[in-house]
């Protein structure tokens, strides 16, 4: 494959493919030019070659015992006194080589990689960035000849990001991009039969969704042309892509270069003039072993062994890269594993009786189990059949064990079991498993799985000589993570044990498939294979249909297995979103994946076994959930992708597979091919393919009385009955009409445009004809309810419209009334509503105009109290300077006097009042809250008493502590007077209360009387009353007014104390 393809790309490669002897002359390797020249000579150096980075291509001069031979493939086992290897030479050989001859393998130019198990050597390969991964840059050393060279590079990208940059540096030349003046291309000119080298290289783009670069050599391209240098902007899309550029560099003297090849996705490059060359040398031949005997130098056991064994296949399978046996040998099982298939299927099945003979390597070198290892073989040409073992195959256990040790995880079961939390506490773990799936290199992981189940384990950080492979035993510790979805090993520590044999897989329940508790778990999957998209697997099984994605395997592989019965065996992984680890449950994910062909897909899948219709539902010895069932019938109803099939007595559902090709009509003859189910109350054909071979005339429907329409026997026959239209609905795809016919509902199907249908009222009574299909079957074997397929508009006749006069249109008569009513009952609401608002208005206008009446008066009267109040004390001053005065004008009689010093005494009184009330303001004495409350309680009691009205107080027993300043006392006693004088003067009242209490350092002072009260709303606030909020609101209070007609006024009074005050009451 890698030849065919470099031979088309170096317009100039030599390949040396002998089977004898290289010309004596023949020089292989250059001498003396530094560490990339040193010659490889044995097969460990070799396996050190393709290991190494950056990749040096050396010289290679091997000589060594051929154990194992398939020239069709180039494949070669060889051994020499360093090891056994297989080894792939990708430009072949003749087929001159046999088994047990002695050979030198003389290559120049040529890069070693690992393939499989084993080698390849591939002509011109310099460097190799193959894969899915990130942006990434790998390099390779060759010595180069001056002159021109021949150029290759092959890249492509799967999904999202893309990039591809080639640099080069050697003699002279610092590293940098290849320019475009050091690329050419080949052009030959028909006009002169000469071959020219211009500027540009050749490329050819190619479509599709790889994991690695395809074998472009069968593919065909898309585009193709000239392109000046390695440009991606030749590319058809950004995804599913690949492109090969073939050309010539310009090398400006000879010696040792390094190329750097940085890609996203995967990339190679292959640059020089390789040659290649296998002769055969003077020789012995090889001996078989069998039973346990070791071929070695001297009898000494070596590590591999070449054996030759019998046993039962269990499991044959084909890998992304060769295949796999599980092979039953007496007790034990053997895995063989299959180097190369060379495109070729498994030769053998499961239960078959072969001889493979084989390199033998133990499970794990030096354990005292003693447990069978596995077998290493170079292609299926090892596999010979000797017989059929009809037993079924035994259950196999896993070979591999884990052990326990105190605070340390030592299963991946432990650690599976933790919650997320747990997990990110990174406990200690340490585990022994085998590989059961890798990831790509950029991931940094693999799959271990021991005896409980698999984890996911990540090394990352740490510097390996070489990825995990698949199937071989590690040891791991580390600590526990988190993970992206579930948790996993953190690997601070691996060692390599040996190579391992793979678990038994688990065969999930389909419901267990779905639940994510697969993840990382090495499964079996059975089913057939419906289609591939890519690497999407459509896999119907007994329980369903479920996508698998095989990123393992290239989809021109996957292809090869359309309509076979597979088993697909590998390590599951969840699908899930990254940002929410939210599981997907459409599709499983399978890697490190194999498949075994359980029955290979027909040539032609229309020769399957046939069945009348009328024989599905009877016994049948050969029946099976995932075999290909062809029937024959007439379509006569069609939806999407179902199809109803009749023969005149029978009916079946045939679901197509893919819509697309869904190209039939009504009256078609038709042959189906698919998976019958008959679970339901109609056979079903899923997952089908269909063919016309003919077209005729419906049968004519059976009448059906309307007593009989649940009875079974009509059950998938054409039948003709009347029914009463109650509802009809378009559901996106067809006419569902709802009918009834007596006390029984039912529903019918139509396929028709809105034309068609315009003629059916609801209330009709209608002649239906159709095929009868049962929507379930009570114990007793009745029906319990059906459909009516009506393949056409003329399977409806309108037997008799409803009336005029119908319930429909006299529920919109009722209605349209109950609107008109609802409508004036409003309009009665509103007019209603109207009228008292215009009322209420004229109300608050009549108010208005009583209170400015009644607000007149009372200004008056406040002004002249104003006016008195203003001149009492001089009034009374003057009064007393009268009647004083009167004495000195003559003689009085006693009495006379008496009464003007008794007047002139209430007069002086009043006066000490006024005059006591301002020395009592002005007191530093009478500065606290006591002394306050004493002198408005004394206060109060005696204008009220001399008013006629009681007095109840309220007030603190003790509040020395709190202080109040002369001009508050005054404010506050102001205030309060404003507040009685009111009350004596206007609110008529019989008993006023008055309450003081101390509290979240404030002084709440209540005044209130059972007085006439008044609205506050309509009332205007005179002097006093604004007097009183103004005094208040000037010491950092407030003042509130609470009246309402007949109700009484209360007046409180809200003064902050300060710190020092503290709650009393």
């Amino acid at each position: 494959m890698y030849t065919q393809v470099v031979v088309g790309m170096f317009l100039a490669l030599t390949v040396l493919l002998v089977a004898g002897p290289l010309d004596e002359g023949m020089e292989i390797g250059i001498s003396g030019r530094g560490e990339g020249d040193i010659t490889i000579t044995n097969l460990a150096q070799l396996r050190a070659a393709a290991i190494r980075k950056p990749h040096v291509v050396r010289p290679i001069r091997i000589v060594a015992d051929v154990y194992d031979v398939d020239a069709s493939c180039g494949i070669l086992v060889l051994g020499d006194g360093t090891g056994i290897e297989f080894v792939k030479v990708e430009s072949g050989f003749g087929a001159g080589i046999t088994r047990g001859s002695k050979i030198c393998v003389e290559a120049v130019g040529c890069g070693v990689r690992r393939k499989n198990f084993g080698l390849a050597i591939i002509p011109g390969l310099v460097v190799e960035n193959d894969g899915v991964h990130p942006m990434t840059v790998e390099s390779g050393v060759v010595y180069l000849r001056a002159g021109l060279n021949p150029v290759v590079v092959r890249w492509f990208n799967r999904t999202a990001d893309y990039a591809l940059t080639v640099e080069y540096e050697g003699p002279g030349i610092p590293r940098q991009q290849i320019p475009s003046s050091v690329l050419s291309r080949a052009y030959y000119d028909a006009n002169i039969k000469k071959t020219n080298f211009v500027g540009g290289l050749q490329y050819r783009c190619y479509e599709g969704f790889w994991v690695r670069l395809p074998d472009l050599i069968h593919l065909n391209h898309v585009k193709s042309g000239v392109v000046p240098n390695f440009d991606l902007g030749v590319r058809t899309r950004d995804e599913g892509v690949a492109i090969e550029f073939v050309g010539y560099i310009n090398i400006p003297r000879d010696g040792f270069y390094t190329f750097h090849l940085g890609s996203d996705d995967g990339s190679q490059l292959f640059v020089g003039y390789p040659q290649i060359g296998i002769r055969p040398l003077a020789g012995r031949e090889i001996g078989s072993y069998y039973g346990g005997r070791t071929f070695g130098k001297n009898g000494d056991e070596d590590e591999s062994r070449w054996v030759s064994v019998e046993g039962t296949v269990v499991f044959p399978a084909l890998l992304s890269d060769g295949g796999e046996i599980i092979l039953r040998v007496g007790g034990n099982d053997f895995r063989v594993m299959i180097f190369e298939d060379c495109g070729r299927r498994p030769p053998v099945r499961a239960h078959s009786r072969v001889r493979v003979s084989g390199v033998y390597e133990d499970v794990m070198p030096g354990n005292e189990v003693g447990l069978p290892g596995i077998l290493k073989i170079a292609t299926w040409n090892d596999v010979e059949l000797v017989g059929v073992d009809m037993q079924k195959t035994p259950q196999v256990t896993n070979v591999v064990s884990a052990w326990s040790e105190t605070n340390v995880l030592t299963t991946a079961a432990e650690v599976k079991e933790l919650t997320i939390e747990e997990a990110k506490k990174q406990l200690p773990v340490r585990i022994r498993g085998v590989v059961t799936a890798t990831l790509p290199p950029y991931v940094h992981g693999a799959v271990i799985q021991d005896t409980t189940r698999g984890i996911f384990v990540s090394y990352l950080g740490l510097n390996l000589e070489e990825p995990l492979r698949w199937g071989e035993v590690y040891e791991v510790e580390g600590v526990t993570g988190p993970g992206d979805f579930a948790p996993i090993i953190i690997a601070r520590q691996i060692k390599h044990l040996g190579t391992g044999k793979l678990p038994e897989p688990i065969r999930p329940a389909w419901k267990q498939l779905f639940s994510g508790t697969l993840d990382t778990q090495y499964i079996e999957l059975e089913g057939v294979v419906l289609g591939v998209d890519n690497q999407e697997v459509d896999l119907l099984t007994v329980d369903g249909e479920v996508v698998v994605i095989m990123d393992d395997f290239q989809p021109e592989r996957l292809t090869e297995y359309e309509n076979a019965l597979v088993r697909i065996r590998g390590c599951a992984f969840a699908i899930f979103n990254m940002q929410t680890r939210e599981l997907n449950t459409a599709a499983v994910r399978i890697l490190g994946g194999a498949i075994e062909v359980v029955q290979p897909p027909p040539t032609d899948l229309f020769t399957a076994p046939s069945k009348r219709l009328g024989d599905l539902l009877l016994y049948d010895p050969n029946a099976a959930p995932l075999r290909f069932l062809k029937i024959e019938g007439q379509v006569v109803y069609k939806v999407r992708n179902e199809y109803f099939l009749t023969d005149g007595t029978n009916t079946v559902c045939v679901n197509l597979r893919d819509r697309r090709n869904a190209d039939f009509s009504i009256k078609d003859v038709v042959e189906a091919v698919g998976f019958l189910d008959c679970s339901g109350p109609l056979p079903l054909l899923k997952k089908a393919v269909m063919r016309k071979t003919g077209r005729g005339t419906l049968p004519s429907p059976i009448r059906v009385e309307r007593r009989d329409l649940l009875s079974r026997l009509h059950c998938g026959r054409l039948v003709k009955f009347e029914g009463r239209l109650l509802n009809m609905w378009w559901n996106g795809f067809e006419y569902v009409l709802e009918l009834q016919s007596d006390f029984v509902g039912y529903r019918a199907r139509l396929v028709a445009s809105p034309k068609q249908v315009q003629r059916l009222r609801i209330g009709s009574l209608l002649e239906l004809a159709g095929v009868y299909v049962p929507q379930g079957l009570s114990p007793s074997g009745n029906v319990t309810g059906f459909e009516l397929l009506l393949y056409s508009p003329n399977c409806v006749q309108v037997l008799a419209n409803p009336p005029w006069w119908t319930l429909k249109r006299a529920l919109y008569a009722i209605g349209l009334l109950s609107v008109l009513l609802i409508g004036v009952l409003i309009w009665n609401k509103q007019l209603h509503r109207k009228v008292q608002e215009r009322t209420r208005r004229l109300e608050n206008e009549i108010r208005k105009r009583e209170l400015a009446e009644l607000q007149h008066a009372a200004e008056m009267e406040r002004t002249r109290i104003a006016r008195d109040l203003h001149d009492e004390l001089g009034a009374g001053l003057t009064a007393i300077s009268l009647m004083a005065s009167v004495g000195f004008s003559g003689y009085e009689s006693r009495d006379a006097v008496h009464q003007r010093l008794v007047k002139i005494a209430e007069k002086a009184r009043t006066l000490v009042e006024s005059l006591d009330v301002i020395v009592w303001a002005v007191d530093p004495k009478r500065d606290s809250l006591q002394s306050f409350m004493d002198y408005i309680a004394s206060y109060a009691k005696e204008i009220l008493d001399a008013a006629g009205i009681f007095c109840r107080l309220r007030l603190p027993f003790d509040c020395e502590g709190i202080m109040l300043s002369g001009p508050v006392r005054h404010s506050l006693f102001l205030a309060v007077k404003e507040a009685l004088n009111n009350i004596i003067r206007h609110a008529k009242a019989t008993e006023v209360e008055l309450v003081m209490t101390v509290q979240f350092n404030q002084l709440e002072l209540v005044i209130r009387d059972n007085g006439q009260g008044f609205d506050l709303n309509s009332a205007r606030l005179g002097d006093g009353l604004r007097n009183m909020q103004t005094r208040l609101v000037a010491l950092g209070g407030s003042c509130a007014i609470i009246s309402k007609p007949g109700e009484g006024t209360t007046v409180r009074f809200l003064l902050p104390l300060g710190n020092s005050s503290h709650g009393l009451s």
